[in-house]
């Protein structure tokens, strides 16, 4: 989901780079003409400005990434502090007598929500699996 967000505002940066290649390309495979005529720098203006609109893009995605990231990490260490400083009230107040149960009962949630949450990440590629195997099987 993450790599579609980003193309989707970053672009396709594959084409971009296909044309900055073909420049250079061109002017390798022409490098007679290119000596003859002297147009050496000519050309390298040509791919530095073929590579302007990747650079911008690539920046542009990285700003998003790092954005998104920053905020996703803050919205997991703001609800960890929410819930100790919660559970600290709770142990103030007298409705429960150790805090040891209530870290232990954190770690146990912690854990497993980060566990489910890496399990998901692998469930296209099982996905993918399973629909290999589905289609070998109706070919046996």
């Amino acid at each position: 989901m993450q790599h579609h967000f980003l193309k989707g505002f970053g672009g396709d940066l594959t084409k971009a780079y296909a044309r900055a290649s073909m420049v250079a390309t061109e002017a390798v495979s022409n490098i007679r003409t290119v000596a003859a005529f002297c147009a050496e720098e000519k050309v390298l203006e040509l791919f530095v400005r073929e590579l302007d609109v990747p650079k911008q893009r690539a920046f542009v995605r990285g700003q998003l990434a790092g954005l998104g990231y920053g905020l996703s990490q803050f919205c997991v260490f703001s609800s960890y502090g929410l819930a100790m400083w919660y559970s600290s009230t709770l142990v103030k107040k007298g409705k429960y007598d150790d805090f040891s149960n209530i870290i232990r009962t954190f770690i146990v949630l912690v854990v497993t929500a980060v566990m489910l949450a890496e399990s998901l990440t692998m469930a296209p590629d099982i996905l993918r699996g399973s629909q290999v195997h589905t289609h070998s099987n109706g070919l046996i």
